[in-house]
Formats: structure tokens, C-alpha cells, sequence
């Protein structure tokens, strides 16, 4: 039960934190829809990593469960068969999805100020299943561990490495070792086809120099940049 994610589960909760970074990109994209859109992120990203959990502990629910029927059939037999964990935040679960409700069916737009709050209860829920449920950190998984290619996959998690040390720069730079490596790969096995070596705006390359060489342009946001490079460089492989 309670355990570390198999393949198939880890995939499920990757699921769930692209849908939470979707989410998270989506309130800072400044559109009249774009809030909205950040609810239902949010909302897709904790009904996939709330039905995760209670097959996890093999609670007998139907795929058509509704929203919230996950967290009162999950802690019901949680407490039945007397584990320990339970799905949080029940009641706040509850207002996002009437957030989502009104935006999704009734198209009331969601107003900037309640994004905040939605975000970070999201947040909590899912850093919490994911310890309690499965065993993992929730801002350290990642797909880098599905990667065969041991350079790149060395790369990338050197790259985590340093972003979990708040060093953007070095995270950066070894996201843009992996690219170049992956790109040297495409062109050894497809000689005849031609492929862009360019790497991701993101990552911004020097010519002629090493790949680790960044450039860097002002940006308050270079975390979430050197996780999106990460994120653009595990799918090249």
C-alpha cells in the first residue's frame, strides 16, 4: 500500500504536477480567461493526484466519482482498514471546485485575488499526498528518472540538484549540457535528416563556446525557467 510510486503511478503524478504548473503559468499570463484557466488546472492537478492516492490504499471507487467523493471514500477506508494517512484539506478542496464550477459552467470569471489562495491550498494537498501516500517530494520528482541515456540523465539531475539549492545558474548550465547532448545524438543517428541544434530560448547559448556558457537576461522567474528547460530537455530525449 503506502510505499513509493511504481512506473505507472509516478507517471500519474507527473500528471499531476504539469497540470500544477500549468496552472502556475497561467496566473501570470494576464489574459481575461487566464485565472480561470489557472482554476481549472489546478483543480485537474488535485483530482489526479487525489484518485492516485485512493488506489494506492485500494479504496473501492468508481471511475465516475465525483471531485470530492475522493477525499470522504478515501479517508472512510483509510480508516477502515486503520492507516494513517488521509487526503487534507477537504474543505478548501470544496470551494476550489465551486471556483471551477462557476467559471467552467457558468462563466463567471475568477478574480485575480482568490487565484493566490487556490494555488497555494493546491500546493499544500499535493506536497502533502504525495509524502504521505507515495514517499516523494513533490517539487523533486520529475521524469529525469524514465531516461535511459545516463549523460543526460546525469546532467538533469545535476541539474535538480542545484535547483533544490536555489543555484539558477548552475541548473541552467547543466540543462544545457543535456540539450547538447541529445542534439549531438539526433544528428549521429539520422546523418541524412537535418535537426535544429538550437537550444531553448530559455537556456540562450553563447557561440562558440561551451554549452554550459549562459547568458542570462533579468527575469524574476528563473526558477520556474530552469524547471521548464529541464522539463523541455528530458521530452527531447
Amino acid at each position: 500500500m503506502i510505499g513509493p510510486p511504481d512506473d505507472n503511478e509516478h507517471l500519474v503524478l507527473l500528471l499531476s504536477k504539469e497540470l500544477f504548473r500549468r496552472g502556475d503559468a497561467a496566473t501570470r499570463e494576464g489574459s481575461r480567461f487566464s485565472h480561470g484557466i489557472a482554476v481549472s488546472h489546478f483543480h485537474d492537478a488535485a483530482e489526479t493526484c487525489a484518485r492516485a492516492a485512493a488506489l494506492k490504499i485500494r479504496t473501492p471507487v468508481k471511475p465516475e466519482a465525483t471531485f470530492l467523493e475522493y477525499w470522504v471514500k478515501t479517508n472512510d477506508w483509510a480508516e477502515k482498514q486503520q492507516l494513517s494517512v488521509r487526503l487534507g484539506r477537504h474543505a478548501e478542496m470544496g470551494d476550489l471546485n465551486e471556483a471551477r464550477k462557476y467559471f467552467k459552467h457558468r462563466g463567471k470569471l475568477t478574480q485575480p485575488e482568490y487565484v493566490v489562495g487556490y494555488r497555494a491550498t493546491t500546493h499544500a494537498f499535493l506536497v502533502d499526498t504525495f509524502r504521505d501516500f507515495f514517499l516523494k517530494d513533490f517539487d523533486s520528482i520529475s521524469s529525469v528518472t524514465f531516461l535511459r541515456e545516463l549523460r543526460v540523465r546525469t546532467k538533469l539531475e545535476e541539474a535538480q540538484n542545484a535547483l533544490a539549492a536555489s543555484d539558477i545558474k548552475a541548473a541552467l548550465e547543466r540543462c544545457a549540457d543535456a540539450w547538447a547532448v541529445t542534439s549531438r545524438q539526433q544528428k549521429a543517428f539520422f546523418p541524412d535528416r537535418t535537426f535544429s541544434t538550437d537550444v531553448p530560448a530559455i537556456l540562450q547559448v553563447r557561440q562558440n563556446s561551451r554549452p554550459s556558457m549562459i547568458t542570462f537576461t533579468s527575469s524574476p522567474d528563473l526558477r520556474l525557467r530552469a524547471y521548464s528547460a529541464s522539463m523541455q530537455a528530458t521530452s527531447f530525449c
